[in-house]
């Protein structure tokens, strides 16, 4: 199966959510590159330093950006404490999923149900036409015993 591609993001939401709202700029870039790459990638670095490397910034600049505020939309990954999930992304992504299965599924059933009445169908038009056949045959038979 494809992994979901996008997600959807209400900005009244993060406007609302007073983290984000305490954000500056910079924060919030950070904030949102984090999010992209977690989405595509799962997860990202928790040790500030791999992370620093990984967005091509200085490590300094991670600390002062990477702030409590950003850092409050991420928790450590369960399976491995080396990670950082986004707990909101990993949820909403599962639900795509799920729902994605859910329609396959329900297709898959609604496909095996549209077999099964096409085969009905076809015996009973099959049926009908033998029956036509049969009567027909019978017909001709009766008149040719009227005419000798």
């Amino acid at each position: 199966m494809r992994r979901p591609p996008a997600y959807q993001e209400y900005p009244s939401d993060l406007l609302a959510n007073e983290h984000y709202k305490l954000m500056d700029l910079d924060e919030r870039g950070l904030f949102h590159t984090l999010r992209h790459y977690c989405w595509v990638n799962e997860s990202i670095p928790a040790n500030e330093s791999s992370l620093a490397e990984l967005l091509n910034l200085t490590e300094s600049y991670l600390d002062k950006t990477f702030s409590h505020r950003v850092r409050s939309f991420f928790c450590k990954h369960d399976a491995d404490p080396t990670r950082l999930i986004s707990p909101e992304l990993v949820d909403y992504k599962r639900g795509l999923i799920e729902k994605s299965l859910r329609r396959a599924e329900s297709g898959k059933l609604g496909g095996l149900r549209s077999a099964e009445t096409r085969v009905k169908d076809q015996a009973t038009l099959q049926s009908a036409a033998q029956a036509k056949v049969e009567e027909s045959t019978t017909e001709l038979q009766r008149k040719k015993a009227n005419r000798g």
